[in-house]
């Protein structure tokens, strides 16, 4: 697997439902082929964002397949396998395979404390299961380990088919100590939407997270310029973008499922219970001023 595959701004996709619950092929479908359109790097699958943990191992692989196959190889697919046991996990890696993924994905294990040792065994099974390039993903905000930059990349680098790694934090010190001790033998995903210029001054290759569904095409165009040496473009855009995320990021899915109607005709469906929307309604003008802002602030 080509390491220039790996890199760039990737959607963690929504997932659409239908009113019952169960994943919609024809909306994934349309979704899929508006994110490449758009000039998406790839697609990250079935995450926090896709609602991937709320889907049984039944519709996660059905996502899966129905994902890969309207892609059609023009982007890379990287499939979450992550779930609440580790038989679970190894299970979706073998199904992500299966479908014809191109690097599977999965967050440390959940709900129940761990050590490290722990999460690290967790992350060996799945890199096991099959070969594709695999990406554990560090999410700061729910983990409660104790590590140094040293112990964590030791035991990142000794995983077997380890390729990389989403690394959701607004830590970017931690996250310039790992590149510096793993370099190029770790590609970094950085998972914080809100700060993906600034990520890529630690290290990252790449961003994955929630808003590239709407702004891939601007959040692309930025980051090219800024690591071509065009300051001035991030220091306009990232203001504008990390105010779009925070006046909707109460309200994301409720927020995403009015904005996507809006510019793909794409309808996600209602979010999947206990996950809720907060404001459930937004009004066009709402979305419209946001779609308006971003575009102006992306302007080279």
């Amino acid at each position: 697997m080509q390491k220039d595959l790996f890199q760039g701004i990737w959607p963690a996709m929504l997932t659409p439902v239908k009113p019952n619950g169960e994943p919609d092929s024809r909306q994934i479908q349309k979704l899929v082929e508006a994110l490449i359109r758009e000039g998406a790097d790839g697609l990250y699958l079935l995450g926090t964002t896709g609602m991937g943990p709320l889907l049984s191992e039944r519709q996660r692989r059905s996502v899966c397949e129905w994902t890969v196959e309207a892609a059609d190889k023009r982007v890379p697919i990287m499939a979450h396998v992550g779930s609440m046991t580790t038989q679970s996990s190894v299970a979706l890696a073998r199904d992500a395979a299966q479908a014809g993924a191109d690097a599977i994905s999965a967050v440390g294990p959940i709900y129940y404390q761990q050590n490290i040792d722990s999460v690290f065994a967790h992350y060996r099974s799945i890199g096991s299961v099959c070969e594709l390039p695999f990406f554990p993903y560090h999410f700061a905000a729910s983990s409660r380990l104790t590590f140094s930059p040293q112990q964590f990349s030791e035991k990142l680098l000794a995983l077997p088919h380890v390729a990389g790694i989403k690394y959701t934090s607004l830590d970017l010190y931690e996250m310039g100590l790992l590149h510096g001790i793993c370099g190029e033998r770790v590609r970094i995903f950085s998972g914080a939407d809100e700060l993906f210029c600034h990520a890529a001054l630690s290290g990252a290759v790449g961003a994955i997270g929630s808003y590239y569904n709407l702004w891939v095409r601007e959040c692309k165009r930025v980051r090219k310029a800024f690591l071509k040496g065009n300051v001035n473009a991030a220091r306009r855009f990232m203001p504008a973008f990390q105010h779009a995320i925070s006046v909707t990021v109460h309200d994301m899915w409720g927020f995403f499922r009015k904005a996507l109607a809006m510019k793909f005709d794409v309808d996600i469906g209602d979010t999947i219970a206990p996950l809720t929307s907060g404001k459930n309604v937004w009004r066009e003008s709402e979305v419209s001023d946001l779609f308006e802002l971003i575009e102006n602030a992306s302007t080279i």
